[in-house]
């Protein structure tokens, strides 16, 4: 008789889960290893990832409070290269190899967050290829071989073994699970995404709050491996659906035998939050002494979710239509289930939502500003004079400007300013020599082309400045007053620190100008700026 078969959308039964995280058994507990990789650099023409060493810090907390891995048997390397990824799979086959001489069934994880492509994983300006790592990874003397890697490109190591993009996993109905299992965060032809609102990848974060017990579709309490991978891959392709990077699909390759649903994590032993009682929607809860997002929760009206945690304080955060709900909630030590209160729940503007991080935060306020009002001092001098002696002298100004950031469109403002300067100075016309009081009055029209450089704001663009000077002689029998209105094309340019926490912005900048002066004589070309050190604010 043939084995028999199972239906593809019911299992990814993978392994035996023992050590507390599945039924006992004869003979010594199954020893669990992992090894998580993070790099956030992968070389020559790839973007530094903010969230990699952050996304293994949250895989290996899950590991260690609820899916049975001992501290000391997971080993977490940041940012190596491939020499050094390669030593440390060796370290760790060594330790599962004396753990499978003392009888005890083995379990190997790897886990990968950062660049990938060309079929290697890019370690900084190193490369470890993707068919190397699976190999090393099916030749170990571990029972079972998992590998999750979330990385851009990803999926070409499930194309050697023809995986799937889809979540349904089954294996052959032998008695006892061994095998090699990768799943990958996206196709071989699609990106993987980092998010600012969840502090971490897309796909990490539904993994590990899938693991947490939001992925614990029957409710008994375990999260298996397929439960898992099923919450991950729906809940990533739903976050991605209308990201700039377009739908990451996870994929999985397999070559397992065994009978029984694979359990990694038993929701036991730790906190419960019940999100029920809040009612439907999505839910994040951070942990702020970590600084991250640990899990996330879609809450419908049929069945009540929860999540496992650690004591602590967390707070949870559900997105209203216009605002956000944050609710800070306190699981104690000894376990228990706490529940969370609608009542509770405070609206918070969605720039100060305290999830995002100071970054994200500080990028959501530049958003929603509409208005800068601001003052500021300045210094006015000429490149050129007419004649020998200087008829404009250089002029100290005090000045107020308002402008509309993105006014025109994302990154394109405009700005109106006005300023003031006056001075009393000596010159020499005619051969005489004369003591006058010199005032000008600047009023400019500009646009702003906005260019981030890290926290400051570098604004670049053309102007238009309507000028009127006037001259009174200060001494007796003194010639008439003179005076000069025109218009002066020019442009600005100026660099600006936003302090977005408290709605200031801190300005240095310059302007250049022309004008087209006309002496009895002859007409003169000059050249003129001003530089100005301002201080606006967003009301």
């Amino acid at each position: 008789m043939g084995t028999p078969r199972r239906r593809p959308a019911v299992v990814l039964a993978l392994l035996c889960a023992t050590a507390g995280v599945c039924a006992a058994q004869s003979g010594p507990p199954e020893r669990r290893f992992a090894l998580l990789v993070s790099h956030t650099d992968g070389g020559a023409g790839t973007e530094t990832l903010r969230f990699a060493e952050r996304d293994a810090r949250k895989v290996s907390d899950v590991l260690t409070q609820m899916g049975g891995f001992a501290p000391g048997d997971v080993v977490t390397v940041r940012s190596p290269d491939a020499p050094a990824v390669r030593a440390a799979l060796t370290a760790l086959e060594a330790r599962v190899e004396a753990a499978r001489r003392s009888g005890a069934p083995t379990l190997l994880l790897f886990y990968y967050s950062g660049h990938a492509g060309e079929g290697t994983l890019r370690l900084g300006d190193t490369r470890l290829p993707l068919a190397e790592l699976q190999t090393t990874l099916r030749a170990s003397q571990a029972g079972v071989r998992l590998a999750f890697l979330d990385a851009c490109a990803s999926g070409e190591v499930t194309r050697l073994k023809g995986g799937r993009a889809a979540p349904p996993l089954v294996v052959d109905a032998t008695p006892d699970a061994t095998g090699y299992v990768v799943i990958t965060s996206s196709r071989h032809d699609e990106a993987s995404q980092e998010s600012d609102d969840l502090r971490g990848s897309f796909f990490t974060h539904a993994l590990v709050s899938g693991l947490r017990g939001a992925g614990d579709r029957n409710g008994d309490g375990a999260v298996t491996l397929n439960e898992a991978y099923e919450h991950a891959y729906h809940r990533t392709v739903s976050r991605t659906a209308e990201t700039r990077g377009g739908t990451q699909h996870p994929t999985y390759s397999f070559d397992l035998r065994g009978d029984g649903a694979v359990v990694l994590t038993r929701l036991s032993g730790l906190g419960t939050l019940e999100f029920g009682p809040a009612g439907p929607g999505s839910y994040l809860v951070f942990d702020p002494n970590q600084d991250v997002v640990v899990a996330e929760v879609e809450q419908t009206a049929e069945a009540p979710q929860r999540v496992s945690l650690r004591p602590g304080v967390y707070l949870v955060k559900k997105r209203a239509e216009d605002a956000v709900l944050l609710e800070s909630v306190v699981i104690p030590a000894g376990g228990g289930g706490t529940a969370l209160d609608p009542a509770r729940f405070t609206a918070v503007d969605f720039e100060d939502d305290v999830t995002k991080g100071p970054e994200a935060r500080a990028r959501l306020r530049a958003e929603r500003r509409w208005l800068y009002l601001g003052a500021g001092v300045g210094y006015q001098t000429f490149f050129v004079q007419p004649g020998d002696d200087t008829l404009f002298p250089d002029t100290p100004m005090l000045g107020l400007r308002a402008e509309g950031p993105n006014l025109l469109r994302p990154g394109i403002g405009a700005h109106l300013d006005v300023s003031l300067g006056r001075v009393t100075h000596r010159f020499t016309a005619g051969g005489f020599d004369h003591e006058a009081e010199f005032r000008v009055a600047l009023g400019g029209l500009g646009l702003d082309f906005d260019l981030p450089a890290g926290p400051l704001l570098f604004q670049l663009g053309p102007r238009l400045s309507a000028v009127y000077a006037t001259r009174d002689f200060q001494e007796a029998e003194a010639p008439p007053a003179q005076d000069l209105f025109t218009f002066s094309p020019g442009a600005e340019a100026a660099l600006r620190l936003p302090i977005e926490s408290i709605g200031l912005r801190v300005g240095l900048g310059g302007t250049v100008h022309y004008l087209r002066y006309t002496t009895a004589t002859a007409d003169a070309s000059l050249g003129f700026g001003e530089a100005h050190l301002t201080l606006e604010y967003a009301p």
